[in-house]
């Protein structure tokens, strides 16, 4: 990369032809490119309008400030004492970084810097040529992304964590009507089947179930499902919980609706946090496993308990905290239990297991 080094052509109509300062200045600012001079000791001289719109600071805050006090906040003393040491070594430079704008944004761009010489080509400072690069470095991102899901997909046929696709779009409505919705179907039948278990086995008489893996399972499932049905789902998942309610726990339909409705609460929570914060499933660190089993396994199902514990406190005379209490461990152990092995079971992390037994 060459230096900029002013010159001067002599002859009378070379020097009226050679562009004045005023004009260097104009070609700068209209650069398109946010242009940054410096002297060498990293004070600002020069600050294009580009600059400007890059970082945030106007060429009236940044000229006379050391970059330490602008986008270079963040840097280390070792960073700083490097970038002193190639302006002042009079090294060009081409890299890609991050940069911190003045609202405190991170923005992610490409430098390009020359020396600066003067006319008796003694260094003088740099000349740094800054591009945003955010927004093409974010494309690329997630076509990596991408193309990492795809790979785990190929080695793993189990479906993974996906964020539900805008069912308004037409070809969500056309892949909603074309196939059966076999998938929404099989969660409710898991949930009844384990509701229904749970219920004859566990169940106090005249009271509720001492181990609920029901809730956890339907939202693990869900959790898995590349795409969903939501109306399908939500039909599914009310018939289930009617059913055990009225059949296996024989209640009223008004109280199994009710029961039905706190069951179908707690399961949406699980599965909108879920779906929407994308843990790498399932290589998924220590912290990541705890805080889900947390929140899957313990929060949520505390929350569902407030309004079980209401249900049973104003239909079957439960005193509130001892329904909550009740309704909550039941369901926090099959959740604790069930929940984070569904989400998190692979062919491969399997294989993994089986060959550590031999």
């Amino acid at each position: 990369m060459p230096v900029v080094k002013p010159h001067r052509v002599h002859g009378t109509e070379n020097e009226r032809s050679e562009p004045s300062a005023r004009d260097l200045a104009q070609v700068l600012e209209h650069s398109g490119e946010a242009v940054i001079v410096k002297d060498l000791n990293a004070v600002v001289t020069y600050w294009n309008r580009e600059a400007t719109s890059l970082y945030g600071y106007s060429a009236e805050e940044a000229i006379g400030q050391p970059l330490r006090k602008l986008h270079a906040a963040e840097l280390s003393e070792a960073d700083y004492a490097s970038v002193l040491a190639r302006i002042r070594a009079g090294r060009p430079t081409s890299s890609t970084t991050e940069r911190r704008k003045k609202t405190g944004e991170t923005v992610r761009v490409t430098l390009n810097t020359t020396p600066l010489l003067d006319e008796q080509g003694a260094l003088i400072g740099e000349i740094t040529i800054a591009r945003d690069v955010t927004a093409m470095f974010q494309k690329e991102e997630a076509l990596r992304r991408a193309e990492r899901e795809l790979r785990l997909h190929a080695e793993n046929p189990i479906p993974r964590l996906a964020v539900p696709s805008n069912p308004t779009k037409p070809t969500q409505i056309r892949w909603a009507l074309n196939k059966p919705p076999l998938n929404e179907i099989l969660v409710g039948l898991a949930l009844l089947v384990s509701s229904y278990i749970s219920i004859l086995l566990t169940r106090v008489p005249g009271g509720i179930t001492l181990f609920w893996p029901g809730s956890a399972i339907a939202a693990a499932l869900l959790i898995r499902l590349p795409r969903i049905r939501w109306i399908s789902a939500t039909i599914s998942v009310v018939a289930a919980l009617l059913i055990a309610n009225v059949v296996a726990a024989h209640r009223s339909w008004p109280i199994a609706a009710l029961f039905t409705g706190v069951g179908l609460s707690e399961i949406g929570m699980m599965v909108a946090v879920f779906r929407a914060w994308r843990f790498p499933y399932p290589d998924i660190t220590v912290n990541q496993a705890a805080i889900m089993t947390a929140i899957f396994g313990i929060a949520i199902p505390g929350v569902a308990a407030i309004g079980a514990g209401l249900v049973l406190h104003m239909n079957f005379a439960v005193p509130f905290m001892e329904g909550t209490l009740q309704w909550w461990s039941s369901h926090a152990i099959g959740a604790c239990l069930l929940g984070p092995p569904i989400i998190l079971f692979s062919l491969k992390g399997l294989d993994n297991f089986l060959q550590s037994m031999h």
